[in-house]
């Protein structure tokens, strides 16, 4: 097996470990970067020694099966490995999420969403891929982001000022050579009307 494979299998399996709770986001990034500089296939086992055998899954996202009016769930994970991802519609969000885009495509919409009052956190981390996070208008949104030879946008302009009692979305991640892009739009707004929207067409 050349080096370049090993490489890409380590990586593969250290992003399933970070979307497991397995690893912190800055674990992760951490062993990436290590990963992309080994020469050898000794120092890319090393970077997954100790960790628990993960299943082979590309995409997806696992939470806690719950009734509605229960209480939350404290964790979710959302991911997309080599695929494409699309989380939308009526769903009911964890009070943490995390969120993992690795050479895909991985979207998250909360128009639908039914988020509690409080704090719901999203940790996103977008490597050789691109995570969209879709917002509501009237939604107090709070991000705090970087990217390394990548890209972390925010466009919310029509976020609502916190208030104990309202919902409050806060993003936090990293791109590391791909997108994470934090967008608003209107209930059934497409992609491209939200463009000419904001356009002024």
């Amino acid at each position: 097996m050349s080096i370049d494979l090993e490489r890409e299998q380590t990586i593969q399996q250290l992003c399933r470990q970070f979307a497991l709770d397995h690893l912190t986001t800055q674990e992760l990034e951490s062993r990436l970067d290590a990963a992309y500089r080994a020469q050898t296939s000794d120092e890319l086992r090393a970077l997954t020694a100790g960790l628990p055998p993960v299943p082979l899954t590309s995409a997806g996202t696992v939470a806690a099966t719950r009734p509605y009016g229960t209480a939350p769930a404290t964790a979710q994970r959302v991911f997309s490995v080599f695929a494409s991802v699309k989380k939308r519609g009526d769903w009911e969000p964890a009070e943490h999420v995390r969120a993992l885009a690795l050479f895909g495509e991985l979207v998250i919409d909360f128009r639908e969403a039914r988020l509690r009052p409080g704090l719901t956190t999203v940790e996103v981390f977008a490597a050789f891929g691109t995570a969209r996070i879709i917002v509501p208008p009237g939604l107090h949104v709070e991000c705090d982001g970087s990217a390394i030879l990548g890209e972390f946008t925010q466009k919310t302009s029509l976020s609502a000022e916190p208030s104990v009692d309202a919902p409050t979305l806060r993003i936090a991640g990293t791109a590391v050579m791909g997108q994470v892009q934090v967008r608003m739009r209107l209930p059934d707004e497409s992609a491209l009307q939200a463009l000419k929207r904001e356009w002024g067409r």
